[in-house]
């Protein structure tokens, strides 16, 4: 049973992560047109995108794959510091001092890593589906595009996250105390914290385009200002 849950809960991960790839590349290629003073339509928008919907998910899988690779190799570090400040902490020396020490540190540089990979490739998918590239060829353009950006960047993806939990939180939050006051194993908090999850999630469907609006402006401006 529990071998079943853990299988649809990926296969559910997956779909999710293949839907919003696709939503992702038809709302940049809305804000592109609207950006050019072009109108545009979800079924329009959606069109184009179909054939570029094996890109996306390659994309995807590239940019998994190598935040995966970082994960594991700091994984691996991090084991073994951890081991080496067990051992040394067995004969108590102070060497299980460093060995934590070192285990926090490659923890913090993991989580430094990924963010440093995410910021990189933030500009594929505008590249992706606006210039027609392959899914290698987008993660190098965005390498290039995001050059002298980072902070840019870095404060959009900020900015859009703090509204977007913001929202979250301000709708979903009465929902939530509603349901801790009237006690979460009875049935009206149940019904309270379903419409809190209701309503949480829609406040992020409302405010997550902000993100994709904000990476496909950025990505207009760089490239005016370099081409």
């Amino acid at each position: 049973t529990i071998m079943l849950l853990f299988a649809g809960m990926m296969v559910a991960l997956v779909i999710y992560a293949v839907v919003y790839m696709i939503a992702l590349g038809a709302t940049t290629l809305a804000v592109s047109e609207l950006y050019v003073g072009r109108p545009a339509t979800i079924v329009q928008v959606y069109r184009q995108v179909r054939s570029r919907i094996g890109g996306l998910i390659l994309l995807m899988l590239l940019i998994a794959l190598r935040i995966a690779g970082l994960a594991i190799g700091a994984s691996i570090v991090i084991g073994l510091a951890s081991a080496a400040a067990a051992i040394a902490g067995a004969g108590g020396g102070s060497a299980a001092i460093v060995g934590g020490l070192a285990a926090m540190v490659a923890i913090v540089a993991m989580a430094g890593g990924i963010v440093f990979l995410m910021l990189r490739y933030a500009m594929a998918v505008p590249s992706l589906v606006l210039e027609g590239l392959t899914a290698p060829k987008s993660i190098r353009r965005s390498i290039e595009l995001t050059r002298g950006r980072m902070g840019r960047v870095f404060l959009l993806v900020l900015c859009a996250s703090m509204v977007t939990y913001a929202a979250m939180i301000l709708l979903q939050g009465p929902f939530a105390a509603g349901a801790y006051l009237s006690g979460l194993d009875t049935t009206r908090g149940f019904w309270l914290s379903i419409a809190g999850t209701v309503a949480g999630t829609v406040g992020g469907t409302l405010t997550s385009p902000f993100l994709v609006i904000g990476l496909a402006v950025l990505y207009y401006d760089a490239r005016i200002r370099e081409e």
